[in-house]
């Protein structure tokens, strides 16, 4: 039934070709379709009834509410049937073989996961099906045969439900979504400094006043504030035992492991709020200090996380458990007599060793009960427990450092990894390019990678479209990485198949993010009428629209669908949206028809430069200001600063352009900086942020142009160059 495939390679017969997320490790499209229509059985054997099922549930809904009889055995005679076989001969626990001919469809696994994931394959393959007039004809698929198998075990997303709480259906549909894709693994999240979601009935304070907070709501920042008492006029939600264990139970159902991070000994503020007596104690010994860090001196802090974890493993089967270990404030420890008293009593040198001892004696005590302790990257500082596996995050140096201590690692740095980072410095190109083994391991330190997952922290996150939009679909990029072997990924490819990505997420009710679009330059300055372009990937039901006013493009602005001719001054903004409108990163140009105004009089060489003193967030308005000096500088640098910190600079005068072309400016700056020529920003970089360059592109004809260049530094680092090209 099968050949023999050889893995990494993807082999094309005459038939049509799939756009599979993920990609399978080999397969052959042959001419030809098994027609699907209400005669259609689904049968299974041995012990493959509840996946067969799933099965039909899930391909009914997507085939306008189609029903199909699941019955148990092997089809003998003639009749369509689709079959689900359980086969100890396939290699790995999660693959699958698929032949599709004319008249059968069979799926063969080792286990039910592997039969799973041959479902969640067929579902897709329907839309390489041809159309069909007979109105008996559900759907079509390819005739094919398909061998895959995973690259990676664990192949996962974090979602943080402590800033933002997302209830039960919405944390299912986002299962769902994952195991379209084929991803196994759900890190939860579940408490945090925002808020504790999963009831603890030992310490029913924990839900009762520590699952709502009276601010921030919405939004996010501090401080963050709990009720004495909880009334409706808080913001939060928690999810009851009896919730977890449906959660539970429809994610084992599409083979998703759920992976709960219960965060310690930091970003607890939430519990301690509630239970004071096991947050550190103030140098006076006045009271308890309301920070975000437990105190590992006492003993009852101990006692009451034994007590929270031991729910949380009877409700949990995983075999990890989370515990955090990020970004602990040791400063709390070295002023607290209990941590002093520990670190004597333990001989420990330091806070370091003290969050390791903290870190080992949970892991001690995950291990007596059959489970295994991972954590952020910060349990290695002071001695990395064990039996501890590291979870890579502040780059890839975790992963390696855990490997080389024999202990395994999950890939998830910040680099590459994290999706409530924006589009513009994570697109989904840079997560289609991440590759979970570091060059610097070796072939046996690699083994001990167990995989990769994408994280989604949501302090500015609060809504489920906002969710969606910041998931999918880079994480449908992830799910590639994770799955697909590293011979048969290829970006050109995933970029060919995005368009069928997007219509299966829009059915899916998702409201993704739709790519970006780019313009060939910022600024325009022309004597005529004159050409705009715009340039994205763009395909499916996303579509291009714009408009000349400044204003961001809606459903309703028009659609455009090659290069626009415009003939006045205007601002063009152009984004793709998908059907939801949402817009992705939009693309602005501006446009001047006829001459610019030039100067009066002689010019003397040099800019004028005004120096203002100030601290801002983001570069001020300078308009508005008044100068603490003014002084001509020969040309653009820091030089006119009064201080090292907490300043503005604005640089204006004319530059001279020898004639008509498209020139290149690259400004580098930290922190934020604007360039304008004529009034118009050419490159916008205004946020504080490190240092870095920035890029954008005018069309001028020749001739004198206003050239203002404003700049401000807030502290640490200063830089500030321009340059031209063209």
């Amino acid at each position: 039934m099968f050949p023999v495939a050889l893995l990494g390679v993807v082999l094309q017969g005459q038939g049509k070709v799939a756009d599979l997320v993920p990609k399978p490790a080999s397969a052959r499209y042959d001419g030809g379709f098994f027609v699907v229509n209400s005669a259609c059985e689904i049968h299974y054997t041995r012990d493959a009834k509840a996946d067969a099922t799933l099965f039909a549930d899930e391909f009914g809904a997507d085939n306008h509410g189609a029903h199909f009889r699941v019955v148990s055995g092997q089809k003998r005679g003639s009749g369509d049937v689709i079959t689900f076989s359980l086969d100890s001969s396939i290699k790995g626990d999660e693959g699958y073989k698929l032949a599709v001919t004319q008249h059968r469809i069979e799926a063969h696994a080792k286990t039910g996961a592997g039969l799973f994931y041959a479902g969640q394959t067929i579902r897709q393959l329907v839309a390489a099906g041809e159309p069909s007039s007979d109105a008996l004809t559900i759907a079509t698929i390819p005739c094919c045969e398909i061998e895959d198998a995973p690259s990676y075990g664990w192949r996962g997303l974090l979602l943080d439900v402590s800033r933002h709480f997302r209830p039960k259906a919405d944390i299912e549909r986002y299962l769902d979504i994952m195991a379209f894709h084929k991803l196994n693994t759900f890190h939860w999240h579940l408490v945090d400094d925002g808020g504790w979601r999963i009831e603890i009935k030992k310490y029913p304070e924990l839900t009762g006043r520590g699952a709502w907070r009276s601010t921030p709501k919405e939004s996010w920042g501090w401080p963050v504030i709990f009720p004495e008492k909880h009334t409706d006029d808080e913001y939060g939600g928690f999810y009851t035992q009896a919730d977890i264990r449906e959660i539970l139970a429809y994610a084992a159902a599409r083979h998703i492991t759920i992976v709960p991070e219960i965060e310690m000994p930091g970003h607890s503020l939430a519990a301690i709020n509630c239970y004071p007596n096991i947050a550190c104690t103030k140098p006076d010994h006045s009271g308890p200090v309301i920070n975000s860090n437990y105190c590992p001196g006492k003993e009852e802090t101990f006692k009451f996380l034994t007590g929270v974890l031991d729910e949380v493993l009877g409700l949990f089967p995983s075999k990890f458990i989370h515990i955090g270990g990020d970004e602990v404030d040791k400063g709390d420890w070295h002023r607290c007599p209990d941590c002093q008293a520990r670190i004597k009593s333990e001989g420990l040198k330091d806070e370091l060793e003290l969050q390791s001892y903290f870190v080992k004696r949970i892991e001690k005590y995950l291990n007596s009960k059959g489970r295994r302790l991972i954590g952020w990257d910060e349990i290695l500082e002071g001695g990395l427990a064990p039996n501890a596996t590291v979870m890579s995050w502040r780059g890839i140096e975790g992963g390696i450092e855990a490997a080389k201590q024999g202990k395994n690692a999950v890939m998830c740095p910040t680099s590459h990894c994290y999706f409530d980072y924006s589009y513009a410095g994570t697109p989904v190109s840079k997560v289609y390019s991440y590759n979970p083994i570091p060059d610097a391991m070796s072939l046996e330190q690699a083994k001990l990678v167990l995989g990769g997952q994408g994280n989604l922290w949501t302090e500015w996150i609060p809504t489920r479209g906002r969710l969606d939009q910041m998931t999918w679909p880079r994480a449908a990029a992830l799910a590639e990485v994770f799955w697909t072997p590293k011979g048969v990924q290829s970006w050109q490819d995933f970029q060919s198949r995005l368009p069928q990505e997007y219509k299966w997420l829009e059915k899916m009710g998702v409201d993704f993010m739709p790519p970006s679009v780019t313009a060939d330059v910022n600024v325009i300055i022309a004597d005529g009428p004159t050409s705009v372009n715009f340039a994205g990937e763009g395909a499916g039901n996303v579509t291009l629209h714009y408009t000349t006013d400044g204003s961001n493009p809606s459903l309703t602005s028009p659609v455009l669908t090659g290069p626009l001719t415009v003939n006045a001054n205007s601002v063009v903004k152009a984004a793709y949206l998908n059907g939801y409108g949402t817009a992705g990163e939009t693309a602005t140009v501006t446009v001047h028809i006829g001459e610019v105004a030039a100067p009066s009089g002689p010019l003397e060489p040099g800019l004028n430069v005004g120096y203002y003193e100030g601290r801002w967030e983001d570069l001020p308005n300078f308009d508005g200001l008044t100068a603490a000096s003014k002084s001509i500088a020969e040309s653009i640098s820091l030089a006119p600063r009064k201080r090292e910190n907490d300043y503005g600079l604005r640089f204006t005068g004319f530059i001279e352009v020898p004639g008509p072309g498209t020139y290149t400016f690259y400004m580098t700056s930290d922190d934020g900086a604007r360039l304008k020529i004529a009034g118009a920003p050419v490159v916008d970089d205004a946020g504080s942020h490190a240092p870095h360059m920035k890029a954008g592109r005018v069309h001028l004809l020749a001739g004198r142009y206003p050239f203002q260049l404003d700049y401000f530094q807030i502290g640490g680092a200063a830089a500030l160059k321009v340059e031209v090209e063209g």
